[in-house]
């Protein structure tokens, strides 16, 4: 199977409107960047709506930014929604006051992240360098093993196969 890249999840999610829109809110990042920010929030998007793959996976505070200020786009985020694999909507809800995610086991946990990461790099290749930070999950997962990001990779990369 080949990966699906950021070229492709832009072309087919975000329109140039919506761009715009987002160029407006973060006027200090640079377009690239920025592309690259709205790319991770759809890989997540994507992913998070299938059901083996229920459950909180954290990103950074900036990729949750685009995540708020797309859901304030109602009718935008709506037809976004209807785009995505299952054609569902998918809800954002703040962890700010989520007590019962302490009750999860941290082993529950690891494997969750364990198993959006392989479902990560299965669909859409192995995570760079650039992207790294947008992902506490993985940062967990690679000082919990200590490994190395190749060595992430190669690990969730099995995983999936």
């Amino acid at each position: 199977m080949s990966n699906i890249t950021k070229e492709q999840i832009l072309e087919t999610f975000l329109d140039e409107p919506m761009f715009l829109y987002f160029t407006q809110k973060f006027p200090h990042k640079d377009e690239t960047e920025l592309r690259t920010k709205i790319s991770e929030l759809l890989k997540f998007l994507m992913l998070c709506c299938h059901d083996d793959l229920k459950g909180e996976v954290l990103f950074s505070e900036e990729i949750d930014n685009i995540w708020h200020y797309w859901i304030l786009q109602t009718q935008q985020y709506q037809d976004l929604c209807k785009k995505l694999p299952t054609g569902k909507f998918v809800h954002h809800s703040s962890n700010d006051y989520r007590e019962n995610e302490m009750l999860v086991e941290p082993d529950k946990i690891a494997q969750r992240n364990l198993d959006f990461f392989s479902s990560y790099i299965e669909n859409f290749g192995e995570i760079a360098d650039e992207t790294l930070t947008y992902w506490p999950g993985a940062l967990e997962i690679m000082s919990l093993y200590s490994w190395d990001l190749r060595t992430f990779n190669g690990e969730l990369a099995q995983l999936s196969a």
